[in-house]
């Protein structure tokens, strides 16, 4: 699979669990080709897709915080720390 694969996977995901969880949260493909997390506009972080990983950056980071192999890691990382219980 290409990244651009991967990260439109991402995304599919995590907008099937955002909706599902009735959260106030979206996601959306970036201008660069990330997957941006948004709460009510305002963003959370975003995830790109590096050869076979996936990382996590934060808003306001420079750098990648947490970093994962598959999209389902991602996901599950996504729900269990940004979105609310």
């Amino acid at each position: 699979m290409t990244t651009q694969a991967h990260q439109e996977q991402l995304l599919k995901m995590l907008n099937s669990v955002i909706k599902s969880e009735q959260a106030p949260f979206s996601a959306e493909m970036g201008d660069l080709g990330e997957v941006v997390v948004l709460r009510r506009g305002h963003v959370r972080g975003f995830w790109r897709c590096a050869g076979a990983k996936f990382e996590w950056t934060p808003a306001g980071y420079n750098q990648p915080s947490y970093a994962c192999g598959s999209i389902d890691e991602a996901v599950s990382y996504t729900k269990a720390s940004i979105l609310p219980r």
